[in-house]
């Protein structure tokens, strides 16, 4: 998840869609790829839900570590 990297530093995230994802020429210039697990009964998270989730998670680390 994306609680594994570090999205302290200078960060660009791309988010795909559920069907089409994201191209390959941009899988491959990626320096990680995150993929959000998802428990329960939850067929998909929709694109808001998922930015907000990983914003959230940037802005946790980038407090916690003081920046």
């Amino acid at each position: 998840g994306p609680w594994d990297e570090d999205l302290t530093g200078d960060v660009i995230l791309v988010v795909g869609a559920e069907r089409e994802g994201v191209s390959q020429p941009v899988l491959e210039a990626a320096d990680a790829v995150v993929k959000l697990p998802m428990d329960g009964f939850v067929p998909s998270y929709n694109l808001q839900v998922a930015v907000s989730v990983l914003a959230v998670e940037a802005l946790r680390q980038r407090e916690s570590r003081g920046k």
